[in-house]
């Protein structure tokens, strides 16, 4: 779902959320590197973890000029969570690691302290960062818009008003005037007869 979407929802970025991006990549970078460590001490799962997160918030972060995409964000956070448990778990275990390896070597042993105290840090300050990020663009965020984009065959850059397909024409019902144009296409008012019970 967070790889592969069926539609992306791209929202606004504004000059908040822009900055909380740098900040985020910087961490993904951290993350990414931080794997291949993991993947030498032969914690494969949790690499592997790290890796899978690292590649959502690429997806999420990378169309700059056209917003962010909210549900990655989303994905980023909860999986950042999960990754800042497993990082503690990891920490826990290299207390054990002449239990778990044969013989481990001091580089080994001083790799997977270090790997898993920097993934620690790395993934507690995603999991902040991703939080804000996502208050941030949910506050920019229009459902409406974006429901009119998608049954016009636009899109909505910048979490703005919704923008027609080339040759189409708008039917979101901005120009009708008025709160109408927050309301997707679809939406009819009753027009019927109102019937009561007294008859």
């Amino acid at each position: 779902m967070c790889l592969f979407p069926g539609q992306t929802i791209l929202v606004a970025c504004s000059e908040r959320a822009l900055e909380l991006g740098r900040i985020l990549k910087a961490l993904l970078l951290v993350m990414f590197i931080n794997m291949i460590f993991m993947f030498i001490t032969g914690r494969f799962f949790s690499g592997f973890f790290c890796l899978i997160t690292a590649l959502i918030g690429w997806c999420a972060l990378r169309n700059e000029a056209e917003g962010y995409a909210i549900m990655q964000v989303m994905c980023i956070t909860i999986m950042s969570g999960l990754l800042f448990i497993y990082s503690l778990k990891d920490t826990v275990d290299w207390q054990f690691l002449d239990q778990n390896l044969d013989n481990p070597s001091k580089t080994t042993k001083m790799i997977w302290l270090i790997s898993s105290v920097v993934s620690a840090f790395v993934s507690l300050g995603t999991l902040i960062i991703t939080k804000k990020l996502y208050d941030e663009l949910r506050e920019s965020f229009n459902p409406y818009d974006q429901a009119a984009a998608a049954q016009s065959g636009g899109s909505v850059p910048w979490g703005g008003q919704a923008q027609p397909a080339a040759g189409g024409s708008d039917q979101s019902g901005s120009s009708g005037g008025g709160a109408r144009g927050n309301y997707p296409s679809s939406f009819q008012p009753f027009a019927g007869r109102g019937y009561s019970l007294r008859g």
